[in-house]
């Protein structure tokens, strides 16, 4: 027996990243490419059986949980507690949901930590469940054009939960495993899906995504700017600020360049699609109970019957679903994240991770997503990109 627990060690550590890549599949590729016939149920105890080894690993090795794998554990149970507090402690669909959702968040971000000393392995997993998830969906796109409705992976608008995530672990990939053709199709099949269906809130943060790569690597090659770090704590402020100006300020338009670049340049309306409803209503659903909020998802009714399934704006739905006391954990865990970041080297690869963060805040203005876990693969590998570099082929560092 105990030979034969050595000859699966060895196996193990030789195909690591198959074994990530498995771990992966219930949470990258859930019910969609390859599994849509594969029932929710199914998939949600794989999800758990998913979540109980990784307990196992890090009690079994003695690993310690970071300080932000702590907070998003508190700012999750805290989400089911009002969940219960306002459904009750009996099973009910919110109930059962909420916590799916709660394993879906813990278990990407321990996968992630757990392997971030094996940056190869990881990002090896991490960008083959991608490809499988992104590259039929993108041949799926073109017999629906017409339609813009369900293609193969979902309704093109949670692409964006697909895209950020795959956008910087090809990134990574590159800048790890110094093989630049797989995670330049990646980054192109990702754009091309954006690019084509159209979809603004993608659009504005693959902009924003773009905006800070292309000024981080001018300073970087520039040998009298080589040492400036660009701060993630001023992008995240950035992207709040620019979502309190939509919320409070800007709310229907009345400014001509930004009318302009939203009517004619997104074909949107400065209603942001009828969002400006759905925020109000929101507001009013979220002082109802300020403090603890309503728990699970809260559904709006807005204008004219329209029932929204969530507030289309990811600081509102925090505030709606779990109230004050929600929104300052989701606040301490990006104060966390940021600390951590802006103490890190500068290199290409924490660039890279701080583009991908600020692109997920730009998207906090316009919507609040069912899957919104995905987002944490970027939160976790911005937040260990050191240790997921550390073993890459060149480990010179970009600057001093």
């Amino acid at each position: 027996m105990k030979e034969l627990f050595e000859k699966l060690k060895i196996l193990f550590e030789k195909h690591k990243w198959f074994f990530i890549f498995l771990l992966t599949v219930p949470f990258v590729n859930d019910g969609y490419v390859g599994f849509s016939i594969v029932p929710d149920w199914i998939m949600d105890r794989l999800k758990i059986v998913v979540l109980a080894i990784m307990v196992f690993l890090f009690i079994r090795n003695k690993r310690k949980p970071s300080l932000l794998l702590k907070i998003l554990f508190v700012m999750e149970s805290w989400w089911m507690i009002t969940t219960w507090i306002n459904y009750g402690f009996a099973y009910s669909i919110p109930t059962y949901k909420t916590f799916i959702d709660i394993v879906n968040a813990l278990t990407v971000s321990s996968i992630v930590e757990y392997f971030k000393d094996d940056g190869k392995e990881l990002l090896k997993g991490l960008i083959l469940n991608f490809e499988l998830a992104l590259y039929p969906n993108f041949l799926s796109i073109f017999p629906n054009l017409e339609e813009r409705g369900y293609y193969l992976l979902g309704y093109y608008a949670v692409l964006i939960l697909w895209i950020l995530p795959a956008i910087c672990i090809a990134l990574l990939y590159m800048y790890v495993n110094r093989k630049y053709i797989r995670g330049t199709i990646l980054i192109i099949i990702s754009l091309l899906t954006a690019i084509i269906t159209w979809c603004a809130t993608i659009i504005v943060s693959l902009m924003g995504m773009a905006a800070v790569i292309v000024l981080g690597v001018i300073l970087i090659k520039n040998k009298k700017t080589e040492n400036i770090k660009l701060p993630l704590s001023a992008f995240v402020i950035l992207a709040l600020l620019a979502n309190l100006f939509v919320l409070f300020i800007y709310n229907g338009g009345g400014i001509p360049f930004l009318d302009f670049f939203i009517e004619k340049f997104l074909g949107r309306t400065t209603t942001f699609t009828g969002r400006t409803p759905i925020w109000q209503e929101a507001i009013e659903v979220f002082l109802q109970k300020p403090l603890i909020g309503h728990g699970f998802r809260p559904e709006l009714d807005t204008y004219e019957g329209f029932h929204a399934l969530h507030a289309h704006n990811q600081l509102l739905q925090r505030l709606t679903a779990t109230g004050i006391i929600g929104l300052a954990l989701f606040v301490i865990f990006h104060i966390v994240l940021i600390i951590k970041v802006d103490k890190q080297e500068n290199t290409l690869a924490r660039l890279f991770m701080v583009s991908g963060v600020f692109a997920v805040n730009l998207t906090y203005i316009m919507d609040a997503y069912k899957k919104f876990f995905r987002f944490y693969f970027i939160f976790f590998l911005a937040y260990h990109v050191e240790d997921i570099i550390r073993n890459r082929y060149d480990d010179k560092k970009l600057s001093a």
